[in-house]
């Protein structure tokens, strides 16, 4: 009787693993589903979720280059740790107008500045946060700003 009870409980267990595996799976395939219908929805292909600059793409070359210039630094110091203010600047300006001006993700974004995405998201609000308050952050943008777009169009 006692190997009877114990072989039922191993097979309800199995049983149960079975059904939350199969559980999982269908929540994952409706997910899928509902990401395609998105996309379709949107037209078919990826669309950034902040490149609303009039079509306008920058290469991700040159917003380094321009915004490296800027702030005299290398891309191994915006890589770094190092929170000197110049750097957190060039940082969040990097990753604004990455958002902005190009088809990457934030998950793209960190991987070229060794950073994590979380990171990217967190840049993006104290940027915002900063520029409310800082009007000479506010100016530097729009020079920026105004730099890259003048590059696109060959001004």
């Amino acid at each position: 009787m006692y190997n009877q009870r114990q072989k039922s409980v191993q097979l309800h267990s199995g049983l149960s693993l079975l059904l939350k595996q199969f559980n999982r799976s269908r929540r994952r395939k409706g997910q899928e589903d509902r990401h395609i219908q998105t996309q379709k929805e949107t037209g078919g292909g990826f669309v950034a979720w902040r490149n609303d600059n009039r079509g306008i793409t920058i290469a991700w070359d040159d917003i380094l280059s321009v915004v490296m210039e800027r702030f005299n630094v290398t891309l191994q110091q915006i890589q770094s740790r190092r929170r000197h203010q110049d750097l957190v600047y060039a940082r969040w300006f990097i990753i604004d107008f990455a958002h902005r001006y190009t088809i990457m993700s934030s998950a793209e974004i960190g991987y070229k500045l060794e950073k994590d995405h979380t990171s990217l998201l967190y840049a993006n609000k104290q940027l915002v946060k900063h520029l409310d308050k800082d009007s000479e952050l506010l100016y530097l943008y729009h020079s920026l700003t105004q730099t890259l777009e003048e590059d696109y169009y060959g001004l």
